[in-house]
């Protein structure tokens, strides 16, 4: 599971641990990860630690660790991500970078070093998106773009892979199936 120490990630990652499966989390944020990791373990979860920085070798070797660790994952749980608020034309570039490289690189890197795994026990690649992923949301140019790339990527790789992985882009209480059948020439499964 990354992005582990924010809200939907403790939240989720406390709710399968509850539900008996064992759990690895990883998140940048050490402090916050670890009151996760401390109360995932009073449960008997098992967990992981934090993510220094972003980076494909990084994610690699956190995912190696893992594996060494715990076995091979039924599920990869993207769920890294960060906001921002400003303009298109105002924003930082410095802010728009960190912006794709937790919310976009932080999804694709852990799930390109975990698909081979995945993929081999027929498992499940969960992402979690916005409808800012669908439509445009005035003063979150950044945030929206991450959230586009990702239904890209995802969308793609769940296609090229052909049900060898399910690929789920999950967005709280968001409108994005009945958004894209409204909008969209192509039926929507």
């Amino acid at each position: 599971m990354t992005g582990s120490a924010g809200g939907i990630g403790s939240a989720l990652s406390r709710q399968l641990a509850d539900r008996g499966v064992r759990v690895a989390v990883v998140d940048l944020d050490g402090d916050r990860l670890h009151a996760v990791v401390s109360d995932l373990r009073e449960g008997g979860a098992a967990v992981a630690g934090p993510l220094r920085r972003l980076g494909r070798g990084r994610s690699t070797r956190r995912v190696e660790e893992i594996v060494r660790h715990y076995g091979g994952p039924d599920m990869l749980f993207c769920n890294a991500g960060i906001s921002h608020r400003s303009a298109a034309a105002t924003s930082d570039p410095v802010v728009l970078e960190r912006v794709m490289a937790i919310n976009y690189f932080g999804s694709v890197y852990p799930a390109l070093a975990a698909l081979p795994l995945v993929q081999s026990r027929s498992g499940h690649i969960v992402v979690t998106s916005s409808i800012a992923g669908v439509v445009p949301v005035l003063g979150r140019a950044g945030y929206c773009a991450s959230k586009y790339a990702l239904h890209g990527f995802f969308e793609t790789l769940g296609a090229e892979l052909d049900g060898q992985v399910a690929v789920h882009l999950c967005a709280q209480d968001s409108p994005i199936q009945a958004y894209r059948q409204t909008h969209s020439t192509t039926p929507v499964s």
